[in-house]
């Protein structure tokens, strides 16, 4: 802030880089900046970028564009958007949220983020549907659970058979019931 790079349209990398360099007092502590040129390149390439275009409004489209920019993933483009519209049908998946929905079977063990970044939210949107709740809600109250019992989590984990293999067979939902996607080989 007091440097007001962000007043700036378009900071250069090197500038960016010597502010990134300098620590910086967390909770009265020095700390450092991790990865500096990387980031440095990343946000200026990023601050053209919004300064040459208009985002879409519209939280899928802002999302997706989101994703284009250097060193922003889905989670992040999901969590901006729903910093904008908490109403928004994104789902931030975090380790805490995967591995809530890994102990419900809805997501299988040994997933690849971001390859399969948008199989695991159709899978939490439709589950958000089939709950009655919004996205947002589910994916927070997951989040917070899990981060505040990791003892509990660890156990659960364990008992639910973590291993690479998924449990049930993964892909896009299409209107399948849970009791479907946990046992797919069984009328339901």
């Amino acid at each position: 802030r007091e440097a007001r790079v962000l007043a700036l349209i378009a900071p250069s990398p090197a500038r960016l880089e010597r502010l990134l360099r300098q620590p910086l007092t967390v909770n009265g502590r020095q700390v450092r900046y991790r990865f500096p040129v990387v980031k440095a390149k990343q946000l200026s390439l990023t601050m053209h970028a919004l300064n040459d275009h208009t985002p879409s409004s519209h939280p899928i489209a802002l999302r997706d564009w989101l994703r284009t920019l250097p060193g922003i993933g889905p989670k992040t483009a999901s969590w901006i958007v729903r910093n904008r519209d908490a109403r928004a049908r994104v789902a931030i998946l975090d380790i805490h949220v995967i591995r809530a929905c890994q102990i419900l079977g809805l997501f299988p063990f040994g997933v690849q983020l971001p390859r399969d970044y948008n199989r695991l939210e159709a899978a939490f949107l439709w589950f958000s549907d089939q709950l009655g709740v919004l996205p947002g809600d589910l994916d927070a109250a997951m989040w917070y659970e899990m981060r505040v019992a990791p003892t509990l989590v660890a156990e659960a984990v364990e008992k639910a058979g973590a291993s690479t293999e998924p449990p049930v067979e993964f892909h896009a939902l299409s209107g399948r019931s849970l009791a479907t996607l946990m046992h797919p080989h069984m009328n339901v």
